[in-house]
């Protein structure tokens, strides 16, 4: 998830005039995509530091709190992509030294 930060950001610095992405049509405002982008990362890392503040530390806990806006239940490939995107976040809190320490393994 650092690496991933830290490539976006690099990309936003270099202010692109379009981004041609793998998929999907080509973005002719890459400055405001590659900001959502980021917020969104941000935000979900916000949101499992919350769960993790309430006293959560089972990783089905975690992810239902921290994915409250997805239906997980109802999309097995949407719930392994989240849980493997939130261990992502799990490892860049525990790089950055800031996940609790009772829920360090």
């Amino acid at each position: 998830m650092t690496a991933y930060l830290d490539s976006l950001r690099r990309l936003r610095a270099l202010n692109p005039e379009v981004l041609c992405p793998g998929h999907g049509p080509f973005v002719w405002d890459p400055a405001a995509k590659l900001d959502e982008y980021i917020e969104h990362r941000l935000e979900r890392e916000r949101k499992i530091v919350e769960a993790l503040d309430t006293g959560l530390r089972d990783p089905d806990e975690i992810l239902e709190r921290a994915w409250s806006d997805t239906d997980l239940r109802a999309h097995p490939l949407l719930r392994e992509a989240a849980r493997l995107t939130m261990e992502a976040h799990l490892e860049k809190l525990r790089e950055d030294g800031r996940l609790p320490a009772r829920h360090l393994r």
